[in-house]
């Protein structure tokens, strides 16, 4: 079996692809893909950049090219709940369109970590084509869902032209009371994509709340990634 796991950016897979043997995919109109084996299973890492246009262009490329059997939407969110944690890892039961109100299945659910554990409690996940950016917004969104990311709706509906399964699984990495005082919004290039040198020059803008937001906001990505990486690699497919 073939299986995609579409993010918006590089950094979210590396916890998948520090586990398995990989090979990076030349020639394609996606910025990041990689190719690697799974167990029994094919396993394709692609990332393009943020938001529904781009997320749902490379879930048409890499589906076009890989024809994977099932599409997984994989990366960092934020929290709707106040109870989840930076790092929790949660799988959508269902995938809910902020912008249209469209519902997409996705079948989510928990697996055993290697202490017994389960996590990756099924929730509502929902997608809107813009950061979440204070608390007031997002405690808006916590009548839709649990967590708000960017991508998983778009990659949803390529999945169900194509007949394709679809699943989603979100690692935590801002919490439901947090904002952002960098402007992640504003950073968002033309083409849609986040410009790391808009994001630095806000943060040294604002030092005082800018640069240690910036800090927490990279370790929490590598820790949220990690994670990812860790429940996935132990999913039953």
């Amino acid at each position: 079996m073939t299986i995609l796991l579409l993010a918006a950016e590089a950094r979210e897979l590396s916890g998948v692809l520090r586990r398995i043997v990989h090979s990076p995919q030349e020639g394609m109109p996606i910025q990041f893909v990689r190719v690697g084996q799974w167990g029994k299973h094919r396993l394709v890492c692609a990332a393009d950049g943020p938001g529904s246009e781009l997320a749902g262009n490379a879930a048409e490329v890499a589906l076009e090219r890989f024809k994977p059997d099932l599409i997984w939407s994989v990366g960092l969110c934020g929290a709707l709940d106040g109870a989840l944690a930076a790092g929790d890892v949660v799988t959508a039961a269902e995938v809910v369109d902020a912008s249209s109100g469209e519902r997409y299945p996705a079948g989510g659910s928990p697996v055993k970590r290697g202490d017994g554990k389960e996590w990756g409690k099924p929730i509502v996940v929902v997608s809107q084509d813009h950061v979440a950016s204070t608390p007031a917004e997002k405690r808006r969104l916590r009548a839709l869902g649990t967590v708000v990311e960017m991508e998983a709706a778009a990659v949803a509906r390529v999945a169900q032209r194509a007949q394709i399964p679809f699943g989603c699984v979100k690692a935590v990495s801002d919490l439901a009371s947090e904002g952002f005082a960098i402007d992640l919004n504003s950073a968002r290039g033309a083409d849609g994509r986040f410009r790391t040198s808009y994001i630095v020059w806000d943060a040294v803008r604002k030092p005082l709340k800018g640069l240690p937001e910036l800090w927490r906001l990279n370790g929490r990505s590598r820790q949220g990634a990690e994670n990812l990486g860790e429940f996935i690699v132990n999913c039953p497919v």
